[in-house]
C-alpha cells in the first residue's frame, strides 16, 4: 500500500512538474491587409481574448503577441469601416498569420443628387396666357380678368367694364399696360380702361406686397399687360382673329 502512494506522488509531481514546464515563449505574428485592395490595414485594434490583453497594428499593419504558451487562443481584429474579424487559432510554435479585413462591408455606392430649383416669385399672382386671351377674344380686359379668381368686374354697358381686385378699383388699382400705368383706369365707372386685350401676350394679376415694386397709388393689387417686344424686321407680320356671336 505504501508503495503504491509512493509511486502515485511521484507521477502526480512529474506531470505538474511537466506542467509548470510548458514553454511560454512563443510569438504571434500577424499583419492586417485591406481584402480588396492588398494594401496594409493600419491601426486596427488587435485583442487577445484568453489573456485579455491587446494592441495596435503599426502603419504597416503588423501586430504581435510575445510570451506566449502553447495552447487555442481568440483573436479579435476590429477596424474603423471594417467589419470586425474573429479568428480561432491553435499555438504548438511561433505563429504568423495574415488577416484580411473587407472594407466594402461598410461602404455605401456613390450617390448622385440632383436638383433644379423653379422660379422664385415672392408675390401671390395669377396669369392669362395668350392662348386663354385669344380663346376669350369677345371680352373686354375686365370680363377677361373676371375667370381669375378675386377678380370681380363693375360693368354700366355691354362694353364699359372695370375690374375689381378684392373690391379694390379706380386709383386703388394699377393697370400696367407696357410698363406704362394706365390713367383711363382712374376716372369714373362709366369709363373703362381704353385698352385693347388682344394685343398682350400675357395678363396678369399680382395681389398683395409684390405691388409694391409697381408705380402708381397702388393699395391693393396691380394688373400687367405683357406684350412681345418688336424686332427690327423689314417683312410684315400680323395675326387674324375672328369670333361668333348670335
Amino acid at each position: 500500500m505504501y508503495d503504491r502512494l509512493l509511486v502515485f506522488t511521484f507521477l502526480f509531481c512529474l506531470q505538474s512538474a511537466f506542467s509548470y514546464a510548458q514553454p511560454c515563449n512563443f510569438t504571434i505574428n500577424g499583419t492586417t491587409l485591406n481584402s480588396n485592395t492588398s494594401e496594409p490595414t493600419g491601426y486596427a485594434h488587435v485583442y487577445l481574448k484568453e489573456l485579455k490583453t491587446g494592441t495596435y497594428t503599426d502603419s504597416s499593419g503588423a501586430f504581435k503577441f510575445s510570451s506566449i504558451c502553447a495552447g487555442e487562443y481568440h483573436l479579435i481584429i476590429s477596424h474603423l469601416g471594417c467589419e470586425t474579424v474573429e479568428l480561432f487559432i491553435k499555438v504548438k510554435r511561433d505563429t504568423a498569420i495574415v488577416v484580411p479585413m473587407n472594407h466594402q462591408q461598410q461602404m455605401l455606392s456613390e450617390v448622385t443628387i440632383v436638383s433644379t430649383s423653379g422660379s422664385k416669385r415672392t408675390q401671390e399672382s395669377a396669369s392669362l396666357q395668350l392662348k386663354d386671351i385669344e380663346q376669350n377674344s369677345d371680352k373686354n380686359l375686365a370680363a377677361m380678368l373676371e375667370d381669375i379668381s378675386g377678380v370681380a368686374a363693375i360693368k354700366n354697358g355691354n362694353n364699359i367694364a372695370k375690374p375689381v381686385v378684392h373690391g379694390l378699383s379706380g386709383n386703388r388699382l394699377t393697370i400696367m399696360n407696357n410698363g406704362v400705368a394706365q390713367n383711363g383706369q382712374q376716372w369714373g365707372a362709366d369709363h373703362s380702361p381704353e385698352i385693347d386685350p388682344l394685343s398682350a401676350q400675357k395678363i396678369t394679376v399680382i395681389k398683395g406686397a409684390g405691388t409694391v415694386e409697381y408705380l402708381g397709388n397702388t393699395l391693393g393689387s396691380v394688373v400687367l399687360l405683357e406684350s412681345n417686344k418688336i424686332e427690327k424686321d423689314p417683312h410684315l407680320h400680323g395675326k387674324a382673329r375672328y369670333f361668333f356671336e348670335s
